[in-house]
Order: C-alpha cells, then sequence, then structure tokens
C-alpha cells in the first residue's frame, strides 16, 4: 500500500499509481460519474457499488456536504485500502458525511460466497469474470501497438506503452472468496429510504447487481 498526495495537499492510500492516476483523473477532474444529467446535492444518500479504493465516495464526501455514502468493495485487499481513505483524518469533509464501508459483493446469490479473481498489479481490474478482463486487456495492448506503431510517438507517451506491453501478459491471480448479498438486503439492512445515486462499477457484474434489486425498491432509486 502506497500514498499519494492530491494537488490539494491530502493524500490518498493505493495499490497502483499508474491505477490511481487513471481513477483520480476519471473521478476529480473529468467526473465521469457524473454526467448525462446526473446531479447531487447536500445531503445526498449514494450507493456506491464496486467501490474500489473509495475515490468516488471520498469525491462525494468532499463536494456534498452531510451526504450519506455506502461504499461497497468485495475483494478484502482493496476494501482495506478504502477504510483508509474513508477514515475521518483523510480530509475534513469526511468528519460532517455518513460514511459506511461494507466488504461484500453485490449480485443475485445471498447468503453464499463468490469467487473473484484479485489481480495484484491491476486491483481494479479484479473480476468475477476473468475471460472479459482478457478481452479488455487484448484491445488495450492491439490499442497501444497502433499507437506505437502507427502513430509514432515517442518520449515519455512511448515509455509508458511499452512498459505497459512488456508486462501487459504478466499479471497473475488470486482467487478470493466474498460473501454475496443482495442491493435490496443491502438497502433494508442499512435502513435506507431513499437513494440519489446509484453508482455501479463492478467489472462485468452490472446487471448481476440490478437484477438484485426487489421491485419494491426501485421507486426509491432517483
Amino acid at each position: 500500500m502506497n500514498l499519494a498526495i492530491t494537488e490539494d495537499g491530502f493524500g490518498i492510500w493505493h495499490l497502483s499509481a499508474s491505477e490511481f492516476e487513471q481513477l483520480y483523473e476519471e473521478i476529480f477532474v473529468s467526473k465521469v460519474y457524473l454526467q448525462h444529467g446526473v446531479k447531487l446535492t447536500d445531503g445526498a444518500t449514494i450507493l456506491d457499488i464496486g467501490a474500489n479504493i473509495g475515490l468516488f465516495s471520498l469525491f462525494c464526501a468532499i463536494h456534498y456536504k452531510s451526504s450519506r455514502i455506502i461504499s461497497v468493495e468485495p475483494v478484502p485487499a482493496i476494501f482495506e485500502v478504502l477504510q483508509r481513505n474513508l477514515s475521518l483524518g483523510v480530509h475534513p469533509s469526511l468528519v460532517e458525511a455518513e460514511v459506511e464501508q461494507i466488504c461484500a459483493g453485490i449480485g443475485m446469490a445471498p447468503n453464499q460466497k463468490g469467487t473473484w479473481h484479485y489481480y495484484h498489479t491491476t486491483p481494479g481490474e479484479s473480476s468475477r469474470h476473468p475471460q472479459e478482463r482478457q478481452e479488455q486487456r487484448k484491445r488495450l495492448v492491439d490499442a497501444a501497438k497502433t499507437r506505437l506503431v502507427q502513430e509514432s510517438c515517442a518520449g515519455e507517451e512511448a515509455k509508458i506503452l511499452q512498459t505497459f506491453l512488456s508486462t501487459a501478459d504478466q499479471d497473475t491471480s488470486e482467487l478470493i472468496e466474498t460473501k454475496i448479498m443482495t442491493l435490496s438486503e443491502l438497502i433494508k439492512t442499512n435502513n435506507i429510504r431513499s437513494v440519489d445515486l446509484l453508482k455501479v462499477d463492478v467489472e462485468g457484474d452490472e446487471l448481476e447487481v440490478l437484477r438484485s434489486i426487489d421491485e419494491e425498491h426501485w421507486a426509491m432509486i432517483s
């Protein structure tokens, strides 16, 4: 686990420097989860399903005062980093927010355990569906090769792409078992009365998450 200092001067723990830089750019700079008309206000209730190291939960705590945030991450090693990033000492805004962290997978098989492939060098790609991850990596490798050969990039960009290509097939996975709960079970056990944003980013299990919502709970999701 390593610590990175942001431009705003607060520290964020991570397991991969390259993944952290990408996630920070997507969440804090590009605001990818707040596009296509998605808006939040102070006091919002946010379900962060597939919270990874907690960056989006932290973003919400900083920008939407007095919000309630439920952060769910199934891989224990990643969840440990999430807990650090959402502890009260990381950023002053966390004092005002109500942030709850749950180590579990969300799906259609409650009270059972699911198996995740945890990738040590690319933890953000950990998934229950390694075949989808392999297909995604192949697309990235092809794109990197095209960029290097056809577009003749050079300098720092070329070094980054060459490093990626040299290590793309070296990542090994560890099988991790984690409990599964339905999203409706999460809503009921945490006494959630309304959901202003349901953010789902679970590496291929998105439909499984949505299918785990009982009909009675759809009405409370904005």
